[in-house]
């Protein structure tokens, strides 16, 4: 299911609309632009408890930057999500620290990157050797600038 700004806003007010909702693709929030419509709503939903129903997560090409990367690891919602794409969202070595230390994905074992960056050694070695994120099993860093 694809949501805009308009059924992100629905979502997050009406319950009886969400319970039903199996959240897995987000389009059209600029979040890096905090101050549009888009970027309310986009922080409105990572406060919704019904998040927390979330098992996949697909966030790419969102325009994110490590600003939006920042509200997602602050969600408390996010502990059953198994899968989060974050690829084509410029996001930097910055943005792979602030997930390395994200203690709301537990779960995790799904994890897209690509095509932003570029990373250096600082930003994946903060992925690899975090032990909030023990249960990563795929990780994709292509197009990103490691040689």
């Amino acid at each position: 299911m694809r949501f805009s700004t308009e059924s992100l806003t629905a979502v997050t007010a009406r319950p009886e609309s969400a319970a039903a909702v199996r959240f897995t693709q987000i389009c059209t929030c600029r979040v890096s632009h905090p101050s549009t419509k888009a970027g309310s709503c986009f922080a409105q939903l990572l406060r919704s408890p019904r998040l927390s129903l979330a098992r996949e997560l697909d966030l790419c090409g969102n325009d994110l930057g490590n600003g939006g990367v920042n509200l997602l690891t602050r969600s408390p919602h996010l502990r059953n999500l198994r899968s989060l794409d974050l690829s084509f969202n410029g996001i930097s070595d910055t943005g792979l620290v602030v997930l390395g230390a994200a203690e709301n994905l537990p779960g995790l074992r799904d994890l897209r990157l690509n095509d932003n960056g570029p990373f250096s050694q600082r930003g994946v070695t903060a992925l690899a050797e975090s032990a909030n994120l023990a249960n990563l099993e795929g990780l994709d860093v292509s197009a990103c600038g490691l040689d």
